[in-house]
């Protein structure tokens, strides 16, 4: 598997949403997660790039 250079996570009340792509732009992965496997599961993966887009509320 290619190694996400950037990976993105939407914050929600009860699951973050992540999506991972290439450098090149490339979609690897969309995943849904609950709160209290974000951070395993965010670990795992190489170093990388990570934007969060927060939830409407967050104002």
């Amino acid at each position: 598997m290619t190694a996400p250079a950037i990976i993105g996570i939407d914050l929600g009340k009860r699951c973050f949403h992540r999506h991972a792509q290439t450098r090149h732009g490339k979609p690897l992965f969309r995943k849904a997660l609950s709160r209290q496997k974000r951070l395993s599961q965010l670990a795992q993966q190489p170093a990388c790039r990570v934007v969060v887009e927060p939830c409407a509320g967050s104002h």
